[in-house]
C-alpha cells in the first residue's frame, strides 16, 4: 500500500506541477493572473486529439502543431487582452476569465461535445515496480515534470531572455532602466506560461481524456496548487503540487476518489488560515501588514 502511494503520489503531484506551472511562471514573472490558462491546455488537448486521431496525421507533426497553437493562443491573450489591461489585476482576471469563457462557449458551439478527446500514449505498456504495476505514460510523466523543473532553472540562469524574466520579476522599472523591453520580455513570458500548459495537456491528456469543461478544472487546480505554495515563487508551485499530489492520492486510497476534491479544498483553506502567503509565499503575514 505504502509503496503504491508513493508511486501514484508522484504520479499525481507531477500532474498537477505541469498543469499549474504555466500560471506560476506567468504571475512570477509578470504579475499576471492568467486566468485563461486552463483554456489554453483545453484547446490544445482537443487540437491535438483532432489532429492525430481525427485527422490521422502523425503523432510528432500533432504535437508541433498543437504547441505552435498554444503559443499562438498565448500571443493572442497578451496583445487582445493583457497589453492594454496589465496592473490592474481585477480586469485580468474578469478578462482573460472571459477568454475561457468564450472558448469554451465557442467549443461547444462548433460541436465539440464529445465525453472526451483522448491523445495516444507515448509508449504503450507498462511496469512492475516492486509489486504496483504502473504503465510507461505515467513515469513518462513523472520524467518530464523532472526535466522541466531542471529546464526552467537553467534556463534563467544561463539565458539572456531568462535572466530579463528574473529581472522583471524582481522589479520591472529597475529591468527598463538596464536596457530590458519589459512589454516584449512580458508577452514572451506569458507566451511560455501557455507552451508550458499545451506541454501539460500532451503530457497528461493521455492518462485518461479531455473534455471542454476541463478548462475550469485545470485552472482551479492551477490556483489552488499556486496558493498553497505561495505565489509569486516557483519553488512554491513545486511544494504546493507534492503536498496536494499526495494528499490527494492517500484520501483516494483510503477514503475513495469522490473525496479528492474535497481534501484539496481542505488543505487550500488550511494553509489560507494557517500561513496565508503559502508554504513559500513572501508576502506579509497579517500581522506584519496592520
Amino acid at each position: 500500500m505504502l509503496e503504491m502511494i508513493l508511486i501514484y503520489g508522484m504520479v499525481n503531484s507531477m500532474t498537477l506541477l505541469l498543469w499549474a506551472l504555466g500560471f506560476g511562471i506567468v504571475f512570477t514573472i509578470a504579475g499576471i493572473s492568467n486566468f485563461g490558462h486552463g483554456a489554453i491546455y483545453m484547446c490544445t488537448g482537443i487540437i491535438c486529439s483532432e489532429l492525430v486521431m481525427g485527422m490521422g496525421l502523425p503523432f510528432a507533426v500533432g504535437i508541433v502543431l498543437s504547441l505552435i497553437s498554444s503559443g499562438v493562443l498565448g500571443l493572442i491573450v497578451y496583445k487582445v487582452i493583457l497589453e492594454r489591461i496589465r496592473g490592474n489585476q481585477l480586469n485580468e482576471i474578469v478578462a482573460t476569465f472571459a477568454f475561457a469563457l468564450i472558448a469554451m462557449y465557442s467549443l461547444k458551439q462548433a460541436g465539440v461535445i464529445r465525453l472526451g478527446y483522448s491523445i495516444p500514449k507515448f509508449i504503450e505498456g507498462s511496469i512492475m515496480i516492486g509489486l504496483v504495476s504502473v504503465d510507461y505514460q505515467r513515469i513518462i510523466v513523472i520524467g518530464a515534470g523532472i526535466l522541466i523543473m531542471i529546464f526552467i532553472w537553467w534556463f534563467t540562469r544561463n539565458t539572456s531572455l531568462g535572466l530579463a524574466f528574473r529581472a522583471i520579476a524582481q522589479e520591472d522599472h529597475t529591468a527598463m532602466t538596464l536596457g530590458i523591453n519589459v512589454n516584449r520580455t512580458v508577452l514572451l513570458a506569458v507566451v511560455f506560461g501557455a507552451l508550458l500548459a499545451g506541454i501539460a495537456a500532451i503530457l497528461t491528456v493521455s492518462l485518461g481524456a479531455i473534455r471542454v469543461g476541463d478548462a475550469i478544472n485545470v485552472l482551479i487546480y492551477a490556483i489552488a496548487v499556486s496558493i498553497i505554495g505561495g505565489l509569486g515563487r516557483i519553488e512554491g508551485v513545486v511544494a504546493g503540487s507534492l503536498i496536494l499530489g499526495f494528499a490527494q492520492t492517500v484520501a483516494a486510497t483510503y477514503l475513495g476518489s469522490r473525496w479528492m476534491m474535497l481534501v484539496a479544498l481542505a488543505i487550500f483553506f488550511v494553509i489560507l488560515i494557517v500561513r496565508p502567503s503559502g508554504i513559500a509565499g513572501k508576502t506579509k503575514e497579517l500581522e506584519e501588514r496592520v
